[in-house]
């Protein structure tokens, strides 16, 4: 199903799927998806929460989140991510308009990650990993209403790849509990492109190396060369899938020397090469 028409509180792009026996078991599921402009009329209320995950990405204007005990102003460029089962609600503020995406999705394991994400940073994010998410819900649209023969292999990857970003992210009170964590998070999301090495990331945190070392790994569970290669390999799969540039001009983009080593690091983290990756999932 699919409709896009104005309505009394605002205009809304929507589809929704029924997931296949093998999707349901294997896959994670798109249930609905769609983009809304709303007035202050738009007020959702759900005393028991969702059966499954929700999306909202943020591109205009502004809404208000009520999840977790906590109020959220969802402002442009924010993404949050309601768990299944609890008690929340979303609305357009008074005289006020909200432009946002949504998607609300099940799968096994879905639902550890909004527990991680709620737990970790109340399940509202903002930056890039905003830009993405939003992205990554057009193309699922887009696929839906071009009834894609993969829809569901597609839109699982899709969702995997938003969850992974996610979890990702690092939860800005911890990197406010160690300021030196979030400096070598913003020297390596800013320099990811060129060469880095551990010196280069001990000196944007002002410390020494062992001491970066233990510090990083404390906080984040990865080692800052395994983040680093992590985050240049996410970078990666967001070309692959959007773009037709070549593997090797890839590999330069985000940062590695010669293509050899980024398509064995791919293959090594991802358990596939990265051209399968991209005939696979990839749909321009």
């Amino acid at each position: 199903m699919e409709y896009d028409r104005d309505g009394d509180f605002g205009r809304v792009r929507l589809i929704a799927h029924s997931p296949s026996v093998l999707a349901r078991r294997l896959y994670y599921c798109v249930q609905s998806a769609g983009w809304h402009f709303c007035n202050d009329r738009y007020h959702i209320e759900r005393e028991t929460g969702n059966d499954n995950c929700l999306l909202l990405c943020t591109i205009g204007g502004r809404g208000v989140l009520e999840y977790g005990g906590s109020i959220y102003q969802l402002q442009p460029g924010s993404v949050a991510l309601v768990a299944p089962g609890c008690p929340h609600s979303y609305r357009t503020p008074k005289g006020g308009q909200w432009e946002f995406y949504w998607l609300h999705f099940s799968g096994s394991g879905s639902e550890k990650f909004a527990e991680y994400i709620r737990q970790k940073n109340c399940g509202v994010l903002s930056g890039a990993v905003a830009e993405a998410c939003r992205d990554n819900i057009q193309r699922i649209l887009d696929l839906k209403i071009q009834r894609e023969t993969d829809f569901e292999t597609i839109a699982s990857e899709l969702i995997a790849v938003m969850l992974h970003q996610l979890v990702a992210v690092i939860p800005e009170e911890m990197a406010d509990q160690n300021e030196a964590v979030a400096k070598v998070l913003e020297f390596i999301h800013s320099s990811y492109k060129g060469h880095i090495d551990l010196e280069m990331m001990a000196k944007a945190a002002f410390i020494s190396r062992s001491h970066l070392v233990k510090l990083f790994e404390a906080t984040t569970g990865y080692t800052p060369y395994e983040y680093l290669l992590k985050y240049r390999i996410s970078r990666a799969k967001e070309l692959l899938l959007s773009s037709r540039i070549p593997v090797g001009e890839i590999a330069l983009a985000v940062g590695f020397s010669y293509a050899g080593n980024f398509v064995s690091t791919f293959k090594r983290m991802e358990g596939i090469t990265p051209a399968k990756y991209r005939r696979q999932y990839h749909t321009m």
